[in-house]
């Protein structure tokens, strides 16, 4: 499966019709009709895609339903290419709520670049720190998560997005 990015066209009725479970998205799909963010959601199976510089992209990889698998259900190609070319990094791993993604389309919109955020579980989360340390280990990192920061394995975090340090647009 491809990595279709949303770019315009959202309309309201869209949104409007967008099922209970994914509410949440409604900030994300707001910001790709009002400001230009390119919308880009990663299955499992999905192939890597290129990335558009200097151009706002949050790419979401989708691993919190009942099919959930951690990194070892994503094509290690299509990992990679996301944790490796992410500007930052958010990892989602409670219920998820509208308010909960404006920062990551905040920053990809601020900073014109792109932002990955994964939707896991507990379950995978200690898998997907790994894996974000193996592809990523000098990324900005955001965990949101019931699981505290010392519980996990984990090298660097930051936490909230006033506290990141201070990144250049170059890697």
């Amino acid at each position: 499966m491809k990595i279709d990015p949303i770019k315009n066209g959202v309309a309201d009725a869209q949104l409007a019709t967008l099922p209970s479970e994914a509410r949440h998205l409604t900030p994300i799909l707001e910001a790709v009709r009002d400001k230009g963010l390119v919308f880009g959601l990663i299955q499992h199976g999905s192939q890597p895609n290129r990335v558009l510089n200097n151009v706002p992209i949050l790419a979401v990889i989708g691993d919190d339903l009942d099919t959930s698998t951690g990194p070892s259900g994503f094509r290690p190609d299509t990992l990679k290419w996301a944790l490796t070319n992410a500007r930052s990094i958010i990892l989602h791993t409670t219920t998820a709520q509208e308010g909960q993604y404006a920062a990551a389309i905040a920053d990809a919109l601020e900073n014109e670049w792109l932002v990955v955020l994964i939707e896991s579980n507990l379950t995978k989360q200690q898998a997907w720190i790994d894996a974000i340390e193996k592809h990523a280990p000098q990324t900005p990192l955001t965990l949101i998560s019931f699981t505290p920061p010392e519980a996990c394995s984990l090298r660097r975090l930051v936490t909230c997005p006033e506290h990141r340090p201070n990144r250049s647009r170059s890697r």
